[in-house]
């Protein structure tokens, strides 16, 4: 009898194991997935971030010197600076929210994109944020 019940329950480690198997392999390849998308969305997000900072940085206020330009450190930057930097952000990743911060001589940027992930593994997504700040300097290209 004893035999009998072994000879039936023969195979069920290996249905058993392939099944745990299978899950943990799906289960490592969703977690994949979701970290190269919020990889890339990031960089994507770092690089708007920058062109906006540089772009703002680009918008010196030149009336300032009506005889000219003597030093970068009297550099200051325009009303045009937060509508470069946000045009700048728009262009590099049109997701993303800008923000942009004038202070005297320089600029900070700040992006936000909330981002879906293809295999939601936990939550439904996930944010990403990006800072850069410039100085003010002329004779840079706008990105855009």
């Amino acid at each position: 009898m004893l035999t009998h019940r072994r000879a039936r329950e023969r195979g069920q480690v290996i249905v058993l194991t392939a099944l745990v198997v299978t899950m943990v392999l799906g289960a490592l390849l969703v977690a994949v997935a979701d970290l190269l998308v919020e990889s890339s969305e990031a960089t994507r997000a770092d690089t708007a971030a920058y062109l906006g900072a540089q772009s703002g940085a680009d918008s010196v206020d030149t009336s300032q010197f009506p005889s000219g330009v003597t030093s970068s450190g009297q550099l200051r930057l325009g009303a045009d600076a937060i509508t470069n930097c946000e045009q700048a952000v728009a262009v590099a990743d049109p997701g993303a929210v800008a923000s942009c911060v004038v202070s005297g001589d320089s600029i900070t940027v700040g992006v936000i994109k909330r981002i879906q992930l293809p295999v939601p593994f936990v939550g439904l997504g996930t944010t990403v944020r990006a800072v850069h700040q410039a100085g003010a300097a002329l004779g840079t290209v706008h990105p855009y």
